[in-house]
């Protein structure tokens, strides 16, 4: 019996939950472990279970191409959602504002009180001739005062991004795309695709990364397009193993050229893998695994919040152990495992904005 894949939508949950795993991951390493180039350096592999376990580390070393995974997602879903309502523009971008925007302020909150009692209990940690994020750390100390928490209200950072949550810097790009999308949705394929080539043409001219960026939730609207249009059942590739197969090939392709520093190349194989990713869970994947489904549902919590937790961790740890870096694994194991069960207790910010959310869904309908 043949399907539309877009009705399956909800399964593309399990993309959200895995990649903003990966990018706890990915930052825990950065935090809790002194991995890469000072691991082979200080430690090196002792026996041969040190490879297999050092090439597992590298393939979560991929923070920023899946976040690019994000903003493809974030394209495709919202395209879907938006055309599926009869909502305005005003009303579109009233509910995105109390979608992002509570969630983001509580953890403005727990980021800076974070940064106040890991600097109380553990000052140390925030010398910068330790590492580069200890340095970072320093920074972030230092620029915490009244007038950087009011621009950080709006996502202007000083150096660094208040309470050093650099994740905030991707909401920077969801919020121009939420700005522009009834814009997008307005002009037909024809003209988002002359749009499109438009834009890579004033990215190769600028560089600037505000147009790169906007590149990918474009891609998510024009896969979303793909789908919709072409209204088949079958998946890119017939064989359920071959798509898991193309999707881990494309995933270390992407991982390889980020260490080595191919950030355009590594973002190229990012887009591609969703494609080919959404297709496969969209295709074969209609009751998700019921850990992932309560991992997505408050995957933004943990993105937003993971940064905070994380650093809670290594202040206590290091106090405790009294060092500042670590080769162990388990340190970033650990701060793993805390980050995803505390967050899912901050979960209340992101319940709230859902409830009003649905009280404005029902407002809109009235009207």
């Amino acid at each position: 019996m043949r399907f539309n894949k877009i009705d399956n939508i909800s399964s593309l949950n399990i993309i959200r939950a895995i990649t903003a795993l990966i990018v706890v991951i990915y930052h825990a390493k950065f935090i809790l472990w002194c991995g890469g180039n000072a691991y082979i350096e200080q430690i090196g592999f002792q026996n041969w279970i040190d490879y297999p376990l050092f090439a597992l580390d590298m393939l979560s070393s991929n923070g920023e191409p899946i976040v690019i995974c994000f903003f493809i997602l974030s394209g495709f879903v919202i395209t879907h959602s938006f055309r599926k309502s009869s909502y305005s523009s005003i009303q579109f971008y009233i509910i995105r504002i109390v979608r992002i925007y509570i969630p983001f302020l509580n953890s403005i909150i727990l980021a800076v009180i974070i940064l106040f009692f890991t600097h109380y209990i553990n000052p140390e940690i925030f010398e910068g001739q330790i590492r580069e994020y200890n340095e970072r750390l320093g920074t972030a100390w230092n620029e915490l005062h009244f007038f950087s928490l009011i621009k950080s209200l709006i996502l202007i950072k000083e150096k660094e991004y208040i309470g050093l949550n650099f994740v905030y810097w991707s909401l920077v790009h969801e919020i121009i795309f939420y700005l522009v999308y009834p814009i997008y949705n307005m002009i037909k394929l024809k003209g988002r695709t002359a749009l499109f080539i438009a834009l890579i043409l004033f990215f190769i001219i600028t560089k600037n990364h505000l147009i790169y960026n906007q590149l990918y939730f474009l891609i998510g609207v024009f896969i979303y397009d793909y789908f919709a249009i072409k209204k088949t059942s079958s998946a890119l590739f017939k064989s359920k193993k071959i798509n898991l197969l193309v999707i881990c090939f494309l995933y270390i392709l992407m991982t390889v050229s980020f260490i080595k520093g191919w950030k355009i190349t590594a973002d190229f194989f990012s887009a591609i893998m969703s494609l080919v990713a959404f297709d496969f869970v969209l295709t074969f994947i209609s009751k998700p695994n019921n850990l992932i489904i309560k991992l997505s549902e408050y995957s933004y919590t943990l993105y937003l919040n993971h940064l905070p937790v994380l650093l809670l961790t290594y202040a206590l740890i290091s106090t405790f152990v009294n060092q500042a870096i670590f080769y162990e694994r388990y340190y970033y194991y650990i701060g793993v495992l805390i980050a995803v069960i505390v967050c899912k207790y901050l979960f209340y910010a992101e319940h709230f904005s859902l409830y009003l959310i649905k009280k404005l869904k029902l407002k809109f309908s009235k009207n």
